[in-house]
């Protein structure tokens, strides 16, 4: 042993016995032991792979129970598992011979194994459906977009998603613009702008999504704020109209983003470039209009009249090809079209669902929903086709989202508990992973659709 220990310790053996028994078991183990050693023991490692003990035998006793513990388990455990095996014999699973193949020397294992495989295949393998389910619909709130003020009386006029970008846009009436990046959780808000002495009655993002229209009662200005320079522009729309009487209700931008109506009183639309804001021609129908829907092809603007017609307008001629009777509804008032269905409101709160089918002579209605009983003042499909939202601005709460192609209203949104207030518009993002609610009170209640994963 060298002269410096390189590990050591210190062991006490005070009052450990020198059986016989004892140096038996400590022989057993390849230790050497000093039955009259002196009352300190040390274990002296010389860096050489082998060692030295010398001290008493202290708690060899405490050691060989250990032992015979261990002893007494294995047998027990060797004996239960034999009881096992020739009750039961070896189970495939446990059977090291199994080939590559997957299969094992006992035929009887491989029954088994095929019954197992059966009853949890259909869990492991479930998969994602690719269309929402009904029944109950994966919704939860995220977040409020509130006006700067936030003394309540800045009543929402309209909501909106970026088309590209994840930002919400919210108008309030008293002129105020905002912006807010759209991330789930915190959702800061990017900007505000405020249209001094200017009324806004709805707004919008156009369809490339690089500017915002904002528009009033009257079409003696519009503005036009370009979200890449920042600049906000005017524009001069009264002095391109002939009509004496002139007010403007809402607008909407064609999906190809070439197009933008403007809906007037007294049953008329004018038609605009979206780029310059030109106007390209003045339509009109024989009643007040009440809604106005472009098609996802942009190809045809239906135009919903107060007396329960659906006018159709060809956008490449400019011309109404025919007009549809709403059958199922009285006191029309709203509209909305997806690829394959038109849905109208009533002021009843009935929403009549039919076929997108523009070239037959009258509408087939699908299904009548009676889930809210006063005015229907919005309806709007999400992108895929997939959900309808209807609201009505007469009760605070009055909203509902329908499955398609089930036409079943989801029962769990809202909660009698969800607070919403007086809903005055509403939109789903792009790809429908948020929903929001604009409300009387200035707020924009936003929603997570848990479904789609994309914003």
């Amino acid at each position: 042993v060298t002269d410096v220990d390189i590990l050591s310790f210190t062991i006490d053996t005070a009052g450990a016995g020198n059986s016989e028994d004892e140096s038996d078991f400590i022989s057993d183990a390849n230790d050497e032991i000093e039955p009259n050693s002196d009352t300190s023991g040390r274990f002296d490692y010389d860096g050489s792979g082998t060692g030295t003990r010398s001290g008493t035998n202290h708690g060899v006793k405490h050691l060989k129970s250990i032992w015979s513990e261990n002893a007494q388990y294995v047998d027990k455990t060797e004996k239960l598992r034999g009881e096992f095996l020739k009750a039961y014999g070896t189970p495939s699973w446990a059977n090291l011979e199994r080939r590559s193949t997957g299969t094992v020397n006992d035929d009887s294992g491989d029954e088994s194994d095929k019954e197992l495989l059966n009853q949890t295949g259909g869990f492991s393998d479930q998969s994602k459906p690719s269309r929402i389910p009904k029944g109950s619909i994966d919704i939860r709130k995220v977040g409020t977009l509130k006006a700067e003020s936030g003394d309540g009386r800045q009543t929402l006029v309209a909501v909106g998603f970026h088309p590209r970008a994840t930002i919400a846009l919210t108008a309030h009436r008293e002129g105020q613009l905002s912006l807010y990046r759209v991330d789930g959780e915190e959702n800061p808000k990017l900007s505000s702008l405020f249209l001094d002495r200017f009324s806004i009655r709805s707004a919008q993002f156009n369809t490339d999504g690089n500017t915002i229209i904002a528009i009033s009662n009257s079409p003696k200005l519009l503005y036009s704020y370009d979200l890449i320079s920042g600049s906000l522009s005017p524009i001069q729309f009264a002095t391109q109209l002939k009509e004496k009487r002139k007010s403007l209700l809402r607008f909407q931008s064609s999906f190809d983003g070439k197009l933008i109506v403007f809906v007037g009183s007294h049953g008329y639309l004018y038609i605009t470039t979206s780029s310059t804001y030109e106007l390209v021609k003045t339509l009109k129908i024989n009643e007040d209009i009440v809604d106005v829907s472009f098609t996802r092809d942009s190809n045809s603007l239906l135009v919903l009249g107060s007396e329960d017609k659906i006018f159709v307008f060809d956008m490449r001629s400019l011309r109404c090809e025919r007009s549809l009777w709403d059958a199922g509804c009285y006191g029309s008032t709203s509209l909305a079209v997806s690829m394959d269905y038109i849905a109208t409101g009533s002021r009843s709160g009935v929403v009549n669902v039919y076929n997108n089918n523009l070239s037959s002579e009258s509408l087939h209605r699908i299904k009548s929903l009676g889930n809210l009983t006063t005015s229907i003042s919005l309806l709007k499909f999400n992108s895929n086709n997939e959900l309808l939202a209807s609201s009505s601005s007469d009760q605070a709460g009055a909203v509902r989202l329908i499955h398609l192609p089930s036409l079943h209203t989801y029962s769990n949104f809202p909660k009698p508990t969800t607070r919403l207030g007086i809903i005055n518009c509403l939109d789903f993002s792009p790809n429908s992973g948020y929903v929001c609610f604009g409300n009387s009170r200035g707020m924009a209640n936003l929603y997570r659709l848990g479904f789609y994963e994309a914003y």
